[in-house]
């Protein structure tokens, strides 16, 4: 006997007979049942909520035999207008779609296959329709038709790239992140190896941007960095890349940029667009930047050393005074090394009692005599020798070493000053100068109290000074510690006066006792007609606040004549001594040296 299966049922042939051995009883009701079969089939695929269709493969082009009724409210399309047709006609003129070629292939292949394509309504708007293909066979294993469904998952890809641009794009300027953009250099790294091209990064950061969030407040800052993010983006070609890296540090990706002059066209263009003042809530604003470049190969052969590099000549921009772009070289990378050299021994530097400190004397115009001396930070490094301040303090600062340094130059300096006086030598100011991070600590006040009642030094021999850059950076909060600490009989000075903001506005709101004047005012005082003008204006200025003036840097006997001549009050400078040890501060006031005539 042969069996032969149809659909559910089954229909028993006999090798001598020409129809089924069954009774016409039997046979309507297995006919009845597979019509049944049959029309429930159909019935679930026009219910259907995706969409399916069925395409001929026996004639050219596969064109469609069928669609359900899900295809058509997908689509738009109704099915006399789809049948007939090749099913690519959904993807318009969008026939390059990666996910085409695969599914393309697998049915030249004759196997099931999964896409997802961009396709087109019948109205125009677009979908993202998920595909899958399976064969129909034969018996014989010859492929007859394909059977599609498709699925509107255009949500869902919505829904995606939203998670996407989270994950790769910045949240406040929309440009890309830290992430995306490591993604295009390597990218851009690959595309220069095959066609030898250089990549080119240019890191930049807003100069003083702290400054507009302590005064205007975080969310005006926000719209700075937005108008910022905008004009970078506006100055760019559109095959270059502007990624915002957090804060106020961005990054622009060059490709097919073949020389340094044209780089450099491109730093200055950023620049210039960056200085333009911006508009915040009816404020001006006006700020520069800082940009630092790296070239791929030569500064770097991967993006982390690319990156690493740029930020490096960024901050060598700053050093040299902002608003301005350096190029990264291998002078830049060995100071980086000795910089992290550096920054590894001064860790050590206070427990091993390395640091020292020297004074200069401060004397009074007046009487000629030494008043105070200024407390200057050493380094006696035992390898490296006589480290300069100018290549540790702003190390100290970045680190956070200055918080425990600084407590060691109050307190050593305080004792200092105490034991010249208990030796029954004349009475003297000590004048330390303050960082930043000092005055950030709640504490601090409370911490100088006690310094004082440890060495036992009276206040009103202590000087603190501070720069116009470290007032302006936080100046309510500044201005009422500057107040508890005069309170206690502490003087204030503002140092490098001149060279900053230098407005009366904030000298009101300040308890200042001294301004010093910059030693840059002093330098050609009495051959620059300008320098001696801003020199009496400062004097004049100060004057009118009822606050004394110091000038530093008095190198020449004319120098020193000319303060006098203006009012100056005090000076100090090599004219009469440099930083010297304590011993020989303990000589100079024993003898009572000062100015002659």
């Amino acid at each position: 006997m042969e069996k032969t299966a149809l659909l559910q049922g089954k229909i028993i042939m006999d090798e001598n007979q020409a129809e089924p051995s069954l009774g016409l009883k039997d046979s309507l009701s297995l006919r009845k049942h597979v019509d049944e079969i049959m029309r429930l089939q159909q019935r679930a695929i026009e219910a259907s909520a995706d969409g399916i269709i069925i395409l001929d493969a026996l004639l050219p082009g596969i064109p469609i035999l069928y669609v359900n009724p899900a295809f058509e409210r997908m689509t738009g399309y109704s099915a006399e207008e789809a049948i007939g047709k090749d099913c690519q006609f959904l993807l318009g003129k969008d026939q390059t779609q990666l996910d085409l070629y695969n599914l393309l292939y697998a049915m030249q292949e004759g196997r099931e296959a999964r896409a997802v394509l961009h396709s087109n309504r019948k109205d125009g708007s677009l979908f993202w329709g998920e595909v899958h293909i399976a064969p129909v066979r034969t018996e014989e294993e010859q492929i007859t038709h394909y059977v599609g469904i498709i699925t509107d998952v255009t949500e869902r890809k919505h829904m995606e790239d939203q998670l996407m641009q989270q994950a790769t794009h910045d949240a406040l300027t929309g440009l890309p992140n830290r992430l995306l953009l490591i993604d295009r250099i390597a990218q851009a790294i690959t595309y220069a190896n095959r066609t030898h091209n250089q990549v080119v990064l240019l890191f930049i950061d807003l100069d003083h941007f702290k400054y507009v969030n302590d005064t205007f407040g975080h969310s005006r800052g926000d719209m700075l960095l937005e108008i910022a993010a905008k004009r970078l983006v506006d100055c760019m070609r559109e095959s270059d890349t502007v990624a915002r890296l957090g804060g106020d540090e961005f990054v622009v990706l060059l490709t097919s940029v073949n020389s340094e002059r044209n780089i450099a066209t491109v730093a200055q263009k950023i620049l210039k667009v960056l200085a333009m003042p911006y508009t915040i809530d009816k404020h001006e604003v006006i700020l520069s930047a800082s940009v630092g470049i790296s070239i791929y190969p030569k500064d770097g052969t991967d993006t982390e050393s690319l990156l690493k590099n740029a930020d490096i000549a960024m901050y060598r921009a700053k050093e040299t005074g902002r608003n301005s772009f350096h190029f990264f070289t291998d002078e830049l990378n060995q100071r980086v090394q000795q910089r992290t050299l550096l920054e590894r021994h001064l860790h050590h530097a206070l427990a091993r009692q390395e640091l020292l400190l020297h004074y200069q004397p401060l004397l009074d115009l007046g009487s000629g005599k030494i008043c105070g001396f200024e407390a200057l930070l050493r380094w006696q490094h035992p390898s490296l020798g006589l480290v300069s301040p100018l290549q540790f303090v702003s190390l100290a600062e970045e680190t956070g070493l200055i918080i425990d340094i600084g407590d060691w130059i109050i307190q050593t300096a305080c004792a200092q000053v105490k034991a010249w006086q208990d030796l029954g030598l004349p009475k003297v100011s000590i004048a330390i100068n303050l960082s930043g991070k000092q005055l950030k600590q709640f504490y601090f006040v409370d911490k100088v109290k006690n310094i004082l009642v440890k060495t036992g030094l009276d206040p009103t021999c202590l000087v603190f000074e501070l720069t116009e850059s470290i007032i302006i950076e936080n100046l309510k909060e500044t201005a009422e510690m500057l107040k508890q600490l005069r309170q206690l009989g502490i003087s204030i000075v503002i140092d490098d006066f001149g060279t900053g903001y230098s407005s009366l506005s904030y000298l009101k709101q300040l308890p200042v006792d001294k301004i010093k004047i910059d030693k840059i005012f002093i330098d050609d005082i009495t051959n620059n007609e300008e320098d001696a003008a801003i020199t009496k204006a400062i004097i004049a200025m100060a004057k009118s606040l009822k606050l004394k003036v110091l000038a530093e840097g008095v190198e020449k006997v004319e120098q020193l004549q000319y303060l006098k001549a203006a009012g100056c009050d005090e000076m100090q400078g090599y004219y009469f001594s440099r930083p010297v040890v304590k011993e020989a501060c303990e000589e100079m006031l024993r003898d009572g040296v000062g100015l002659s005539g």
